[in-house]
């Protein structure tokens, strides 16, 4: 479940401090073809990258989805 809000990652970002995520494995596709540990992450990266990462379904993108072959998708435990 996502606990952080909105506020506190931005607190956390300028102060230097990441937010925690819980670690459990209920992955997400994001929008931009990658597939995030879970819903804390996927918000996580939109927030730090500032872009609108939306989750486009439960479980993790699959090959072909965005034009993408099986080699290039990988889950994001950490956002980049």
């Amino acid at each position: 479940m996502f606990t952080a809000t909105v506020e506190s990652f931005l607190t956390s970002l300028t102060s230097g401090f990441d937010p925690q995520c819980h670690k459990n494995y209920i992955p997400v596709c994001g929008s931009n073809g990658d597939t995030y540990q879970n819903e804390c992450y996927r918000r996580l990266a939109s927030c730090k990258q500032q872009r609108s990462i939306s989750r486009v379904h439960d479980g993790p993108c699959s090959a072909g989805e965005f034009g993408l072959s099986e080699s290039t998708l990988e889950w994001k435990e950490k956002p980049v």
